[in-house]
């Protein structure tokens, strides 16, 4: 009974740290934002659109500052990344590099096979790791060399079926999955449908990592920091409008605690780590094409921080589970 009750006390916590630090961006009803980043330099909101491939740049406040990669019609953006100054943008076929510091300049990377579908990238120096969610493979990337090959196939029982079209749209579902490189850069951590893995960077090895409880619609993983020799993550789960918190142990191989929470009013559509913080987009789950929205024009695009400094202890004190 006192964890359930502390569980709620910290839910209505977190709630009530979004609602007293959300902002609404000053995007179009229709930008369906799909991505975020941040640069670090200028403290600068970086936006990916679903809709049609833009990267806006926004500030602290949520008012647009101008545009990184401009509209173009039937384009979705993916995800984001920034490493050094450099911003990674993820295609549904090509891998783009934009210099943040000479944007009106951006390349691209490599052009991906169409028979790739993949969900989330990770960077690690001259290498960057693809996940095809479809298949269940790992790719790399060498884009100093621009050669890609397949690194590592999951278990057979980790690869989807081909999506079913969305009731409400021309649109198929993306497959959602997700990867996470370990703050020793020796290994993966990949969510796909429902289970968590393990990739040994240097033997290639794949483990599946013990779960309290299946983890489904993971569309990020986010790293956030080391307490007590134990990590934490945090996984974006927009399709079940969750957020879920991980406890690891010291190797990544088996979750010591899993606890997950609603997100008030709308789905976690993208989320990025910004200091202490973790910023989230919100959209509407009804409308958003991403997971099979019907497409119409969305809600205000509201950005929020969760949690904040002041419910993170009582995050890590929480022990209820909501699956």
């Amino acid at each position: 009974m006192f964890l359930r009750l502390a569980a709620l006390l910290f839910f209505s916590l977190v709630l009530s740290a979004c609602d007293q630090s959300a902002r609404t961006l000053a995007l179009p009803a229709d930008f369906y934002p799909s991505a975020l980043a941040i640069d670090p330099v200028h403290g600068r909101y970086l936006v990916g659109s679903f809709h049609n491939g833009e990267v806006a740049v926004l500030d602290r406040t949520g008012r647009r500052l101008g545009t990184l990669r401009k509209p173009a019609p039937g384009e979705r953006v993916l995800r984001l990344r920034v490493e050094g100054r450099t911003l990674w943008v993820a295609l549904p076929r090509t891998i783009e590099a934009i210099d943040l510091d000479d944007p009106q300049r951006p390349r691209a990377v490599y052009r991906l096979q169409a028979s790739v579908h993949y969900a989330d990238m990770a960077i690690a120096g001259d290498r960057i790791y693809l996940l095809d969610a479809r298949e269940g493979q790992v790719y790399a990337l060498d884009h100093a060399q621009r050669v890609a090959y397949r690194y590592a196939a999951l278990p057979e029982r980790a690869a989807r079926p081909q999506p079913a079209a969305c009731l409400l749209s021309d649109e198929t579902a993306e497959p959602a999955g997700a990867l996470l490189l370990t703050p020793q850069r020796d290994a993966l951590l990949i969510a796909l449908n429902g289970a968590l893995y393990r990739l040994d960077l240097v033997s290639r090895r794949i483990e599946a990592v013990r779960m309290h409880l299946p983890m489904t619609h993971v569309s990020q993983l986010l790293y956030r920091g080391l307490h007590a020799g134990r990590h934490e993550v945090v996984a974006i789960r927009g399709m079940a409008a969750r957020t879920t918190h991980l406890r690891l142990d010291a190797s990544f191989r088996r979750v010591l605690a899993q606890e997950s929470f609603r997100v008030a009013s709308a789905a976690p559509m993208a989320a990025a780590a910004d200091g202490a913080r973790l910023r989230l987009v919100l959209g509407s789950l009804r409308h958003h094409p991403l997971h099979c929205g019907d497409g119409r024009p969305n809600t205000a695009i509201r950005l929020v921080s969760y949690p904040s400094d002041k419910t993170a202890e009582a995050w890590r004190l929480a022990a209820a589970r909501d699956e």
